[in-house]
């Protein structure tokens, strides 16, 4: 079934979310390292591509949705005409371990979307997607892989624990021979510090940069030209499946070949996850699939006004309106409060919410004053429909698929300063945040550096990457008020426990089916 609403005079349709649980699995044992014996089952590594430029094996690349393969942008860049190549001169050939294997599957390419920042001279933000012409069938040689989440982001610490990462290509081999046969090799985390010592290059241009490329080398065996755009996959034993940590890059080649124990640069993915969930997987990227999760702040330096953040208008004794809780736009006919902030109350009555402004009566300016035409309630949240959608210029706040770390704010107004009220935030340190009692709970316990009284239902936000903004919570206190907080402050989770019934209201229902990795399954 699909979930449809309007956003911004363009229809977007939600579809149920249908679980491929395969992803990043991998059948069979065979294979061994670069220069050894090949990879002799397709199923082992079923997400690993080769991509073809008029007929020409150029590198590889992971698969990791339907539509869309990941791979280094210089694979599909033209030096000499300073642009990307047509995507008509490329094809993508899956579930092979042999490049000339006749059953392979085809696949044309009907865009490329390269990284904005990627700078051809020195290969920095080396990463791109390819969308494929017509959605992959997947079956046990072809299917996608995990992208690496947020745990162990610091490479310097995979270094340090001396982990690894297996690597696969149809690139050079020892002697600087071509193969027709897919091989492998066992790579190792490497510090920067380490990796610029054993490459002065790397060093003289920045690299590895921090957060977006790291290296990695093996002493006795390496990858070579024609790798670039392979992926490096960990394997996580609880869950059993592979992740795609980052791919091949660039390296230094002597003669015609290239040396073992020469540090390579991978693309780290990591940095670059919510750019790659927005384009090629979007029901990852946010709940409601939003086309761009902006970062808020209340100066020009900090980012776009949080005119999302909107407060609730009462008829307070039958004849003033005063405000008493926070809202979030989650999209432009919905507003997502605590439960607390819409009980009947003998003293006041829930009449409309202010939108498009961070000062609360700030008379000198137009607030859009927005009725409400339902409310729908659900334990400690609840959700308000709006008569009309908002104007083009506020834009909602994203809500997550899964659980992320990133820079945490809390954004308030307060009860007792004078007006005009102005809204104002405050950073929350990792330490200061904690999940209730178990993992499953729906409350987070948070400290918050405050002696003042604030409205309630005060949204938590975090941010990834400077880019990328989401909403985490909600405040859980009295219609009074939140009262200033010795200790810590509760906030409801939005997603435990209440992602899917979010979906559901704010969108209808439909027929078409998307596959989708577990994780974005809510």
């Amino acid at each position: 079934a699909a979930w449809t609403f309007l956003l911004v005079g363009i229809t977007v349709h939600f579809t149920r979310a249908k679980e491929y649980s395969e992803w990043g699995r991998s059948e069979g044992t065979e294979g061994f390292s670069i220069g050894g014996v090949q990879v002799a089952n397709p199923s082992l590594y079923p997400w690993h591509v080769a991509i073809f430029i008029r007929g020409t094996y150029e590198g590889g690349g992971s698969l990791i949705s339907q539509e869309f393969v990941l791979t280094a942008t210089h694979v599909v860049y033209d030096f000499s005409s300073e642009r990307l190549k047509s995507p008509k001169s490329i094809t993508v050939k899956a579930g092979i371990v042999k490049l000339g294997d006749a059953s392979a599957k085809v696949y044309n390419v009907s865009n490329i979307l390269g990284y904005p920042e990627f700078d051809p001279k020195n290969l920095a933000n080396d990463i791109c997607l390819l969308k494929l012409e017509t959605k992959v069938t997947f079956g046990a040689t072809v299917r996608p892989i995990y992208l690496w989440d947020e745990a162990d982001r610091d490479v310097s610490v995979m270094a340090s624990k001396k982990y690894s990462g297996t690597v696969v290509g149809w690139g050079l081999v020892e002697g600087g021979d071509r193969t027709n046969n897919l091989n492998r090799v066992q790579m190792n985390f490497l510090d920067a510090e380490n990796c610029q010592n054993a490459v002065p290059a790397f060093k003289k241009s920045g690299f590895p940069k921090p957060d977006r490329s790291y290296c990695a080398v093996r002493d006795t065996q390496t990858v070579c030209r024609g790798d670039s755009g392979g992926g490096m996959f960990l394997y996580d034993s609880r869950r059993k499946a592979y992740y795609l940590r980052g791919f091949v890059s660039q390296g230094m080649t002597t003669g015609g070949g290239c040396e073992a124990n020469v540090p390579v640069l991978f693309t780290d993915i990591a940095f670059y996850l919510k750019w790659i969930e927005k384009i090629a997987l979007p029901k990852c990227y946010n709940l409601l699939g939003l086309n761009k999760c902006v970062v808020f702040g209340l100066n020009e330096e900090q980012g776009n006004s949080p005119l999302g953040i909107v407060h609730l208008k009462y008829k307070f004794r039958k004849n003033l309106l005063i405000s008493d809780c926070h809202g979030v736009l989650i999209s432009k006919r919905h507003v997502l409060t605590q439960a607390g902030c819409v009980e009947a109350n003998q003293l006041r009555e829930l009449k409309s919410v202010s939108i498009g402004n961070i000062f609360i009566n700030n008379y000198s300016d137009v607030v859009s004053q927005n009725a409400i035409v339902s409310v729908k309630t659900n334990a400690d949240l609840a959700i308000l429909v709006l008569k009309s959608d908002v104007s083009q210029q506020i834009s909602p706040i994203c809500l997550p698929t899964a659980h992320e770390t990133g820079t945490s704010e809390i954004f308030y107004w307060t009860r007792k300063t004078p007006h005009p009220k102005k809204l104002q935030h405050v950073k929350i340190a990792s330490d200061e945040l904690q999940i209730g009692s178990s993992k499953s709970s729906k409350i987070l316990q948070v400290n918050v550096p405050s002696n003042h009284t604030r409205l309630g239902g005060a949204p938590f936000l975090y941010s990834i990457a400077d880019s990328h903004m989401f909403l985490r919570a909600v405040e859980k206190c009295p219609w009074k008020g939140c009262p200033p907080q010795q200790k810590s402050a509760e906030f409801v989770d939005v997603l435990l426990h209440y992602g899917g019934w979010i979906r559901e209201v704010v969108g209808a229902e439909g027929s078409e089916e998307e596959l989708l990795p577990p994780r974005c399954v809510v």
